[in-house]
């Protein structure tokens, strides 16, 4: 069900950003607008990927600071 969630979310994402793109392409008369959704995208993806590795990292104990003490 989460992942289902995220899905939908990510599709509303997709139409907002493309929406968007479009409003300022029609707005300018250039299509280079189109551009910043696949931008986005590659910007969302590489926080994701860092997101999971921190948490993978964390649940294994490799993020938390012990002390001997």
């Amino acid at each position: 069900l989460l992942w289902l969630g995220s899905g939908l979310i990510l599709a509303f994402m997709l139409v907002y950003f493309v929406y968007s793109a479009a409003k300022i392409a029609a707005k300018f008369h250039d299509n280079v607008a189109f551009r910043l959704v696949a931008l986005y995208f590659v910007r969302a993806f590489a926080w994701f990927v860092g997101a999971v590795t921190t948490t993978i990292n964390y649940a294994r104990g490799k993020g938390r600071k012990t002390t001997n003490a």
